[in-house]
């Protein structure tokens, strides 16, 4: 291979390496739940559920939640 065969494989594998490591880690909020679902198994009619899943911000800002929809 030539040296400028070289350079321009070296400089593809930099530039790659280099957009993949700084284009993802994207500033802000970044919500993290760990437990996304939970079976209650069966339950009789009336009977009352509690269940509590951790919320967490792995981002660099404030995270807001404004609304909240149980399937």
């Amino acid at each position: 291979m030539s040296g400028k065969t070289i350079r321009s494989i070296f400089l593809f594998v930099f530039f790659s390496i280099f957009l993949t490591t700084h284009c993802h880690s994207a500033a802000g909020p970044r919500l993290v739940i760990k437990e996304k679902t939970h079976d209650a198994g069966e339950i009789l009619e009336g009977g009352i559920i509690e269940h509590s899943f951790t919320v967490s911000n792995k981002g660099d800002e404030i995270l807001s939640i404004n609304k909240v929809r149980p399937g």
